[in-house]
């Protein structure tokens, strides 16, 4: 059997940095496994901050300003549809990444930017990593319809070209994220599987070995017993009838047949302890690591 040839060393892999990175993902990805809908409400509670700073900001040369003109209570309604929305972003991606989408076009053609539009990047996020079938071109095509809203309508931006080229390379980035994540946990998934299956076969071969064991040992004992049996029955018919005519010869025959018996004990003990130096089934094999531990991801 040939081995595959082993990976090089990475310096980089025992730096002290990227350790605590690894514990930092292993600790955020048990706390998503575990609390899903608290990190949700999390990131929800986080994106109406954002929103909330911007309305109350009193800098009016700040663009982040949020009312330009618009009612507070229409203000706090925006920043409702673009954080409520989230807490649903793993049940319902596809819903939540057009409600959210909906909500900053109708923002962006009153004019009004604020932070909590990040939204629309979890929402992409969301949108590929949970949904069962992401259908990302039409959601591509709606991004950048609503991306050329925002650079329109938006009077703080200056530069509408460049600005939609930045806001889609941003929208990609979110979407290249999710994907990688998504592809990343269909590994490892496929890698547990995949152990889990080779498992199985082990402990089967393990079983047929056993099984194939025990017969070659039940036919070497049945032949061993059967062949010392039949000849030490025969001796004993053959002295029984001499024993009257002939005592030494029904000594003799009783001789022989305690060798035999001797003989075959012998036997039995060598296949017995052959057996016991050579078990057919090994001990347990080692844990395999859990899926989460295989391979941590942010």
């Amino acid at each position: 059997m040939t081995r595959s040839p082993a990976l090089p060393f990475d310096p980089l892999s025992v730096h002290p940095l990227a350790q605590r990175w690894v514990g930092f993902t292993q600790r955020m990805r048990r706390c998503d496994q575990a609390y899903p809908r608290r990190l949700d409400a999390l990131v929800a509670a986080v994106v109406a901050l954002l929103g909330l700073a911007d309305v109350l900001v009193k800098d009016r040369d700040n663009p982040f300003h949020g009312l330009h003109g618009i009612p507070l209570p229409a203000a706090l309604a925006l920043i409702a549809g673009l954080a409520l929305p989230l807490l649903w972003r793993r049940r319902a991606p596809g819903a939540v990444f057009c409600a959210v989408l909906a909500v900053c076009t109708a923002q962006w053609s009153l004019g009004v930017l604020l932070h909590s539009d990040l939204s629309v990047l979890v929402a992409l996020y969301s949108l590929a990593r949970y949904a069962r079938r992401p259908r990302l071109p039409w959601a591509a095509a709606a991004t950048v319809a609503a991306a050329t809203v925002l650079v329109l309508r938006v009077a703080v931006i200056s530069e509408p070209l460049l600005s939609l080229f930045f806001v889609c390379g941003t929208a990609t980035a979110a979407v290249a994220l999710g994907l990688a994540v998504r592809i990343r946990q269909a590994q490892i998934a496929a890698t547990a599987d995949r152990a889990a299956r080779l498992e199985t076969e082990r402990e089967q071969r393990i079983q047929l070995a056993i099984s194939a064991e025990r017969g070659r040992v039940s036919r070497e004992m049945h032949d061993i017993v059967g062949h010392s049996l039949a000849v030490m029955i025969g001796l004993a018919d053959g002295g029984a009838s001499l024993a009257a005519t002939a005592p030494e010869r029904s000594a003799e025959a009783l001789q022989v047949i305690a060798g035999t018996g001797r003989q075959a004990l012998g036997e039995l003990r060598r296949t017995l302890a052959a057996l016991r130096e050579h078990p057919s089934r090994p001990g347990p094999p080692p844990a395999r690591p859990a899926p989460a531990e295989l391979a941590p991801q942010p």
